[in-house]
């Protein structure tokens, strides 16, 4: 028969961790692949991205949106799945392309999980109104050492994006 111990169970502000071990019969076991071993969340609120609760992209090269998360893996070699959400407004009532990308400490890109390239977008905004919703998911493989991921845009036509709070960004640590 199996126990579960749960080392720890932490909330601190907007961050939310767990640290879980397997015991059998006296013998600490390695988590089974694909199982979440951890997930840290930050929500990135209260006026973080500026006075005005949003950062205004009008970069054509990317930008980093102040957007991020950080994670130290519990098992040398993980892989790390990130996701980042946030609600999109424009200052250009009509179309407006724009592109997120994950970064990881080395400023390295993180492939899109499914395409292994940075999502894209080409929607219609009415002017400032937040209407738009960002979801961009990057994975970031044989992770042995912490990191913190942050979230860049860039905008092209020179017509700025916004980016509203809140933002929620989410590393999750799956065993492999």
């Amino acid at each position: 028969m199996g126990t579960l111990n749960v080392a720890n169970l932490n909330h601190t502000g907007n961050t939310f961790t767990t640290n879980a071990n397997l015991n059998f019969g006296g013998s600490w076991v390695d988590a089974p692949t694909g199982t979440t071993v951890q997930t840290v969340t930050n929500i990135v609120k209260d006026q973080t991205l500026g006075a005005n609760r949003y950062v205004y992209i009008t970069s054509t090269s990317y930008q980093y949106s102040g957007a991020s998360v950080s994670i130290t893996p519990r098992i040398s070699g993980s892989t790390i799945l990130i996701t980042a959400q946030g609600r999109l407004g424009s200052s250009y009532p009509n179309y407006i392309n724009h592109n997120w990308q994950i970064m990881d400490n080395n400023g390295d890109n993180l492939p899109d999980y499914e395409s292994s390239f940075p999502l894209y977008f080409y929607q219609r905004y009415q002017t400032g109104d937040g209407s738009g919703f960002m979801f961009q998911q990057g994975i970031h493989t044989n992770v042995t050492s912490s990191q913190t991921y942050k979230l860049y845009g860039l905008q092209s036509f020179g017509n700025g994006i916004l980016l509203v709070e809140p933002v929620i960004m989410i590393a999750q640590e799956i065993s492999v």
